[in-house]
């Protein structure tokens, strides 16, 4: 049995139970929304097509997912426009890593650039290397997995099961493209095989692509 959450992400993750799900993932400070609608608009123009990146609306979900959660590190598999936003998100915060992962040498280098020209001096993981040196992800961790080529999810999907014990031990995967069938379908395959849970996040990541995402995670005994 697949176990949906219809906004009671909050109550099986006790750090998060005073916000409601809708007004966390939407409200925004207009200072961050225009900034992120800035680089967003830059990396789309200079670095990736529209299409190779994540949304807006996304963004500013993950933005707050990131400051509510406060995650000790943030594992962006899909690197860019997203692992700048992991930095802006934290950077008025301690201790948190952030571990960047693409599948191409090519897309890593143009990624890079773009996050040395906004003054983050990141190494970008290879796919193949992290996949043969997994690190260790405490309880609370952040995953976006935005990976791969958006005419081809084989990738994404395949990786989701090098993210199985992350999100049993207590990680928060953010799952993007969810409108396409194959994933989805991977994605319903990797929470009924594993009695995770998700909450769909259609109503605040739906753009004009018709992309959505979902947050997959485990039940988390409270105490």
């Amino acid at each position: 049995m697949i176990k949906k959450v219809t906004e009671t992400f909050l109550l099986h993750y006790p750090f998060l139970k005073s916000f409601q799900p809708n007004v966390y993932l939407t409200r925004i400070k207009k200072e961050d929304r225009l900034a992120i609608e800035s680089v967003h608009r830059e990396y789309c123009d200079n670095y990736s097509d529209q299409i190779f990146s994540i949304s807006n609306r996304a963004s500013i979900a993950i933005y707050n997912l990131i400051c509510f959660c406060k995650p000790p590190v943030i594992l962006d598999l899909g690197s860019g426009f997203t692992t700048w936003l992991s930095y802006y998100a934290t950077r008025n915060s301690e201790g948190t890593t952030i571990i960047s992962v693409d599948s191409s040498y090519d897309w890593i280098a143009k990624n890079e650039e773009f996050l040395h020209k906004h003054n983050i001096d990141s190494a970008i993981i290879n796919y193949q290397t992290f996949k043969e040196n997994s690190p260790n992800l405490p309880y609370g961790s952040f995953i976006i997995n935005d990976i791969g080529d958006p005419g081809n999810f084989t990738l994404r999907e395949s990786s989701l099961s090098l993210l199985t014990e992350y999100v049993r031990n207590g990680a928060i995967l953010f799952l993007d493209d969810i409108h396409k069938p194959s994933v989805k379908a991977a994605a319903l395959k990797f929470i009924r095989e594993n009695n995770f849970r998700f909450q769909d996040l259609c109503s605040v990541t739906f753009d004009h692509l018709g992309r959505y995402s979902w947050l997959i995670f485990a039940e988390q005994n409270e105490s």
